[in-house]
């Protein structure tokens, strides 16, 4: 290294440490056009980037640096933690584990590497990265955080609740760990708990758009509407880019029969769903459009930002060579509910010299609910899944050689299509919960009848259409009202 260059790395170092890091980058770019691999410019200058928040910039700079020194554990944690906050975590993750190699016992290199892996969906693996995290520092706030947050992703949510409120426990005041709390809660069916934990993280920060938003679907599941609608408003005026806002007050303005302005909202919903924007969810604009091609927009459109992160699919599927035909019913209504009464007699009457029926539960339903008594013997297996993962479902059914799958949900309430979407068995069939196409290449069809799909419209449809003469299954021996 030249004299003049040296000079400058000093004089660099001395603008960044007393404050002035607009000239101390000048200084920087003026060694670096002298010197284009010059290694201290290079690892600087990318770190000023990202301290400004320019982590595309950060990322090129180490990444250049990287290869120059592919020893040093600091370059490949900070050019990991600039590839990780441009999004780019797949690319981050060799420079995580190089960072881990070298430097087994950082609290900060474990949570990072555990971000990436979560925001890559790979929440087994990310858990295991901030549970190491917390055996170097126990009290590691953020580490809590990110732990209980995927715990919850993995359906753990009595452990998720733990883990928030040991945050909770070193810092009371931080206003979005009440707000995850507030998520668990309702997860776990505590609604009103949940919304206190909403109130204190809107006490804690009022601007908090994602908090006013949960506590208005809770309030929107206790069925005060009007409170709930005030609340999704609120939400939408401190954050405009929330999805499916406008679609959730719209659609419960006519559960309240509330039609002000109703043609002008739908036009603005409308124009929204043509631009592509997550405006309305697919089971509620089912209700507002008398139009395939609307519908099937909406539902690419909720597709989209269902599976795009989906990154860790499991191997591919093949056909198994199973002595009966083994068919698996997916649902959350295994209880008290519409479904349930229409199919009760449709699952005991399978051929069981046939087939061998499965029924995976999306929610318990409770013990001591009668419908759930009465179909639990109607079933060859049937396995309570609300506390497992996404993956953990898709290997069980895997495990299980499952030939067909049935998801008696779609876009209704409590549906999980994650499972569908990695792939729960060889043929997966759509079926009575939601009769709209669910947009997605990985339903290979859907039931209906003629007169829910008329064939001239099964172009809108993602699925193959299996038609019978009438779609909706029913229990011949329950008694009309």
């Amino acid at each position: 290294m030249s004299e003049k260059i040296h000079r400058l790395i000093g004089k660099a170092i001395e603008l960044l440490q007393g404050g002035s890091p607009i000239e101390a980058e000048k200084t920087l770019q003026k060694i670096l056009s002298i010197d284009t691999n010059n290694l201290p410019a290079l690892e600087i200058l990318g770190v000023i980037k990202g301290s400004k928040g320019e982590h595309a910039e950060s990322a090129k700079y180490l990444s250049k640096a990287v290869k120059i020194n592919p020893s040093n554990p600091s370059l490949h944690y900070n050019l990991a933690k600039a590839l990780s906050e441009c999004g780019r975590d797949a690319e981050a993750i060799p420079h995580h584990e190089h960072t881990l190699r070298m430097v087994s016992n950082n609290p900060d290199a474990w949570l990072n590497y555990g971000k990436s892996l979560a925001a890559l969906r790979n929440h087994h693996a990310a858990l295991d990265a901030f549970n190491r995290a917390l055996l170097i520092q126990p009290n590691y706030f953020e580490a809590l955080l990110n732990q209980g947050a995927t715990l919850k992703e993995l359906q753990k949510l009595e452990q998720s609740l733990i883990a928030i409120d040991r945050a909770l426990s070193l810092r009371p005041d931080f206003a979005q760990a009440w707000l995850n709390r507030g998520v668990i809660l309702k997860a776990l069916n505590q609604i009103d708990a949940a919304l206190t934990s909403y109130d204190k993280a809107i006490s804690l920060q009022p601007e908090l758009a994602e908090a006013w938003s949960n506590k208005a679907t809770a309030l929107k599941d206790l069925k005060r509407y009007p409170e709930a609608i005030s609340h999704y408003a609120r939400a939408l005026d401190l954050n405009p880019d929330l999805p499916y806002l406008r679609g959730e007050i719209l659609h419960l303005r006519m559960k309240i029969g509330d039609w002000t302005n109703f043609e002008e909202n739908l036009q603005n919903i409308s124009h929204e769903i043509a631009a592509g924007k997550k405006v309305i969810m697919p089971f509620a604009a089912l209700a507002l459009f008398n139009s395939e091609e609307m519908n099937s927009k909406v539902a690419q459109i909720a597709l989209d930002s269902l599976i795009k992160t989906q990154e860790q699919n499991l191997a591919p599927i093949t056909k198994y060579q199973n002595n009966k035909i083994k068919l698996a019913y997916f649902s959350a209504d295994f209880r008290s509910h519409p479904t349930a009464y229409l199919m009760s007699q449709l699952f005991k009457l399978h051929n069981r010299d046939q087939f061998e029926i499965y029924a995976f539960s999306l929610l318990n339903g409770g013990e001591n609910d009668p419908m759930r008594k009465q179909l639990i013997p109607y079933f060859d297996h049937f396995i309570d899944i609300e506390n497992m993962s996404d993956q953990e479902v898709v290997a069980l059914s895997r495990e299980n050689k499952i030939d067909i799958a049935v998801d008696l949900c779609g876009y209704t309430e409590n549906a999980r299509s994650e499972i569908f979407a990695l792939r729960a068995a060889p043929i997966q069939i759509s079926y009575i919960g939601f009769l709209g196409t669910m947009g997605a290449t990985y339903m290979d069809y859907l039931i209906a009848d003629e007169v829910i799909i008329p064939s001239e419209l099964r172009g809108f449809y993602a699925e193959k259409i299996m038609y019978l003469p009438s779609y909706q299954a029913n229990d011949s021996k329950r008694a009309p009202g």
